[in-house]
């Protein structure tokens, strides 16, 4: 039976190959993206194709966030952020990942938005 959230997973191409990506850091099991090379936010994905992260292996799931804890040390390292934030998505590709974002004063998420915004506010939404 073929699973139906492989069919045109963008996540599965950038592990194969055939998507644009800039690969950071690997280990057997997991990939390290870096989504553009104009944006500083990373993406930690398993090369197996597992829809939600609560369905990976124990092994695969300890070594998924050994490398989200791994590359936001080098985040703060080098982009010395207030902190690097960390959120899962998964509703419009549904294979496990994680994004990880240097964040600093004035920046905030809006509901109504995908991007990170800056604000004078940082609570305001």
């Amino acid at each position: 039976m073929v699973d139906v959230t492989m069919i045109n997973c963008v996540f599965c191409s950038m592990v194969e190959g055939e998507a644009p990506s800039y690969k950071i850091a690997k280990t057997p099991s997991l990939l390290q993206y870096s989504i553009s090379i104009l944006s500083p936010k990373g993406i930690v994905l398993p090369k197996r194709h597992v829809p939600w992260w609560h369905d990976l292996t124990e092994e695969e799931n300890a070594s998924f966030f050994r490398m989200a804890k791994r590359v936001s040390q080098q985040i703060m390292k080098v982009l010395h952020p207030d902190f690097v934030c960390m959120y899962a998505r998964g509703r419009k590709i549904p294979h496990t990942h994680v994004f990880l974002v240097p964040t600093y004063s004035g920046m905030c998420w809006t509901s109504s938005s995908t991007r990170w915004k800056y604000s004078k506010n940082p609570r305001q939404r």
